[in-house]
Order: C-alpha cells, then structure tokens, then sequence
C-alpha cells in the first residue's frame, strides 16, 4: 500500500523554517511498525501537520529559526510516519499551508 504523504510527528518547527526558507525537502527518519526507522528525504509538498498555525515564539527563534537560517547548523531529521487512508488526511494541516504566528 502507498502512502498519501507523511505526518510530521516531531519537527514541526522545523519543517515550517524550512519551507519559508525555500527548501523543497528535508531530512527525515521514516517510522514504520516494527522496523527500524528509514532515513529519508522528503518533499514539503508531501508532509502534513496536526495544527495550522505554529507559534513563533522563543522556542521557535532560538531552538530552530536562528540555528538554521543565521548560523547555518544542519537541522536534525524530523520524525514522519506515512498517512494510509484518506480519511486521516481531514483531521491534517498540509505543511505548505500552516501559518506562522
């Protein structure tokens, strides 16, 4: 079975400094039941958060934005899972679309 795209389960933050940074993949460990974890690279297009609006407050400056974007520090990979059925897919922010705040 194919996947529809991926939940971000962790680096959301990341993934928002990301695509505002012009990138158009990031670095990701794959978490599929009862396997080890597959690094992967994948599309922003494809990637879908639990909220729509992530917070640009201090957690977001100093643990992702100002490593990233100013110093240059490669971020660690986010952690996904693949989404299956279309009806999850409801419940889901595109990462594409979810605002900064």
């Amino acid at each position: 079975m194919s996947s529809l795209g991926y939940f971000v389960r962790e680096g959301v933050r990341r993934v928002v400094v990301a695509r505002d940074a012009g990138w158009t993949h990031i670095d990701a460990l794959i978490e599929v039941g009862g396997q080890p974890d597959q690094p992967a690279r994948l599309p922003i297009d494809e990637l879908y958060i639990g909220r729509a609006v992530v917070l640009r407050d201090s957690r977001y400056i100093r643990d992702v934005e100002y490593p990233t974007l100013i110093i240059g520090t490669p971020m660690p990979p986010i952690a996904g899972q693949p989404i299956r059925t279309a009806a999850r897919l409801k419940y889901l922010t595109a990462a594409r679309s979810a605002r900064l705040q």
